[in-house]
């Protein structure tokens, strides 16, 4: 395999879509839940400012 064939316009909208869905549903999930507690909620948000 080269990295050409993954470095496709294909293999980026699918790692968009792994990666940016699961984001945004949990932004969706804090901001309309009152589950999880303010410093709970950023931390979530910071860890996943970190990975991605």
């Amino acid at each position: 395999m080269t990295k050409e064939k993954f470095l496709t316009v294909r293999w980026n909208n699918i790692l968009t879509l792994v990666l940016g869905i699961p984001t945004l549903l949990y932004i969706v999930f804090v901001l309309t839940t009152p589950v999880l507690s303010d410093q709970a909620a950023f931390f979530g948000l910071f860890l996943i400012g970190v990975v991605y």
